[in-house]
């Protein structure tokens, strides 16, 4: 399926509201609405949600410049988009569902992470660096799973209105 000009446009302005909310949410400890964004985004958009996805790391990469974080947001959000996509008929519509799955997405978020310390410190490195997040490894969880149940439904509905994607709505196909 080739990508049209509007589609392009929209999937580039979705990819920088991602980082938009980002900064807006970063006072807060490890609650965020990006993996909200992502959820919804890959439910509309399927595989074209690649493409936000990339604008809003290069936005990162951009602001934040580069270090091991780095590498850890070139994994981390397409997982995320691949673990949507996998489990987008078994959850449907169901905040709850998501919920427990963006739930569970906080808590290894940590473990993820420290994957990359494996290659630096070896399995003490990652072990170190798992515990030492695993307090915001739970209020990643938490975060995650309130904001889904309170805002997964009409952000959907929103975005599903905003963006007239009706083809492309894994939901309903």
């Amino acid at each position: 399926m080739k990508l049209s000009a509007r589609d392009i446009c929209i999937l580039a302005l979705l990819g920088s509201f991602l980082y938009v909310v980002q900064v807006v949410l970063a006072k807060l400890p490890n609650i965020e609405g990006v993996s909200l964004l992502i959820l919804i985004i890959t439910l509309i958009y399927g595989w074209r949600a690649l493409f936000p996805i990339t604008v809003f790391i290069a936005l990162e990469f951009v602001t934040f410049g580069f270090g091991l974080w780095s590498i850890f947001y070139m994994y981390a959000w397409y997982i995320l988009m691949a673990l949507v996509f996998l489990l987008r008929r078994v959850c449907k519509d169901s905040a709850w569902a998501w919920a427990l799955v963006l739930g569970f997405y906080g808590l290894i978020f940590g473990p993820l992470y420290s994957l990359l310390f494996l290659f630096t410190g070896g399995f003490a490195g990652f072990l170190a660096s798992w515990i030492n997040g695993v307090v915001f490894d739970v209020l990643h969880c938490v975060g995650n799973f309130a904001l889904t149940i309170f805002l997964f439904k009409p952000t959907y509905k929103l975005m599903k209105r905003l963006t007239s994607e009706k083809r492309a709505d894994i939901m309903n196909g």
